[in-house]
């Protein structure tokens, strides 16, 4: 009999929440059994949250992507994204040892730009700069200043730009799933490094002996504003010609016939295994900082304001120990935040995913590159058909809390709420079922983003099942 019961409570306790989604305090009550045990269900949502902006200019700034450009914004503010980044080198040229340094044509700086990947006005013209550094680049963790690395020798080359996709033949533009921007580097410097790869190879083979040859580039908009793009790669290609023999037959006549054959080498590239990282200067509009000052709730990056919360812990904790008995398992703890866009004419739109993690444990979280854990971390992806995000599976975060026997402390609950970018994996639960497991998680620069989040309307949703042995 009694493991008929234990069995029935297991049973009863996994199907709790395909049975019960009450927006309210609700008791149901299972029973009695056959030995007149009563399993009962309890679901409360009715708890608050309370919280404030904070502003946080500064934020991690490495990244695998760069934003480039500047856009002013009535409903957003004044955004101007540079960046710096080491590179790669191949380790051998991959030019044949026949070709000599009068070969070298030219070489460029290309820019890659993923389609979609801008925000503002694609035919908004442009101008940059790029420069070498004048040092090595070592790992940055918060604002830095781009004149310690570059001088004005340092330059590499400058380039009038749009992101249009307009001057496209029809086939290009199907194709194609970038847009590129090339900028001119000089002769010289394209025979330079030719000469040096063929003098000493050594110095490109590792990337200690590479960073010093060749610390990385800077590079900032210099004309323009009304664009900002995400720059997914960056390399230095390398353009050489040589003579190739034709066969040409001409009035029953075969002869040979050597013309120019242009050929290109990609000789240095940006890398996930380099550093690379954002200079983001955000001016917040007046529009917005007034809506702040109001008492409204709003998230902005990058660069401009996360959301401190208290997640109301102590609250939960009594709730459950109200209805505490001997045998009570906590079934399921979700929390739901509304959010909504912000209009504005630039398409802005909100983050495609918040982290909630510990403000105590903010700093080390991106310093030592960790991913949500479910218990002191959490993640919610925006779902724009309900207009929320959904932080899901706090269950171990509350059971951890109720079994602490040292208690537990304010730092415990007081939470922040930053945009981020996820690399995330499918994995097997089942046969026929997966499961979304997040491996990476880094501030969100992917481009400029902000939401209004309405507190008042979050529900915290707290399920547990108590059974009652009679």
């Amino acid at each position: 009999m009694k493991n008929k019961t234990l069995a029935l409570f297991a049973m009863v306790a996994a199907l709790v929440s395909a049975l019960f989604s009450s927006c309210e305090d609700d008791t149901s009550v299972i029973g009695p059994s056959i030995g007149g045990d009563e399993v009962a269900i309890y679901v409360d949502s009715l708890f608050t949250v309370s919280g404030e902006c904070v502003y946080k200019p500064e934020f991690d700034p490495r990244a695998t992507s760069s934003l480039l450009g500047r856009i002013s914004v009535p409903e957003y503010g004044n955004l101007n994204c540079t960046f710096m980044s080491q590179m790669m080198s191949s380790s051998s040229l991959g030019i044949p040892d026949s070709l000599d340094v009068e070969r070298v044509d030219s070489m460029k700086l290309i820019l890659r730009v993923p389609r979609g990947s801008l925000t503002g006005d694609s035919l908004a013209p442009q101008q940059l700069r790029v420069y070498q550094l004048t040092k090595p680049l070592k790992a940055v963790d918060g604002k830095f200043d781009p004149k310690d690395y570059i001088s004005e020798t340092s330059q590499l080359g400058t380039r009038s730009f749009t992101l249009s996709a307009l001057s496209m033949n029809d086939s290009l533009f199907t194709h194609s799933k970038n847009i590129d921007i090339s900028i001119p580097m000089s002769k010289d410097f394209a025979r330079k490094v030719f000469t040096d790869y063929r003098t000493d190879p050594t110095v490109f083979q590792w990337p200690s002996t590479f960073q010093e040859y060749f610390p990385g580039i800077y590079v900032e908009p210099s004309f323009g504003r009304g664009c900002i793009a995400n720059i997914s790669k960056a390399m230095v290609v390398m353009y050489y010609y040589y003579l190739k023999a034709y066969s040409v037959t001409k009035d029953d006549v075969t002869t040979t016939e050597w013309r120019h054959v242009k050929d290109s080498v990609t000789v240095f590239s940006t890398a996930p295994e380099v550093v690379t990282v954002n200079n983001i200067n955000l001016e917040i509009s007046d529009a917005i900082q007034a809506r702040v000052a109001a008492g409204e709730h709003i998230i902005l990056s990058p660069s401009g304001y996360n959301m401190h919360i208290t997640f109301p812990l102590k609250d939960i904790m009594a709730r459950y120990h109200e209805k505490k008995g001997a045998m009570t398992v906590v079934d399921d703890l979700t929390f739901s935040l509304p959010a909504s866009v912000i209009e504005n004419d630039f398409g802005i739109g909100v983050p495609p995913n918040l982290l909630m993690v510990r403000t105590k444990d903010m700093y080390d979280f991106f310093a030592k590159n960790k991913a949500p854990d479910g218990e002191t971390s959490f993640w919610a992806a925006y779902d724009s058909n309900t207009g929320s995000y959904t932080f899901d599976s706090m269950r171990t975060y509350l059971n951890n809390a109720l079994s602490d026997e040292d208690g537990i402390e304010e730092a415990d609950y007081e939470f922040t709420l930053i945009p981020v970018s996820l690399v995330t994996e499918q994995k097997y639960v089942s046969y026929s079922q997966t499961e979304t497991v997040v491996t990476g998680c880094t501030p969100y620069v992917l481009r400029p983003a902000m939401t209004k989040i309405h507190l008042d309307r979050a529900k915290v949703k707290l399920s547990f099942t108590q059974q009652t042995i009679n």
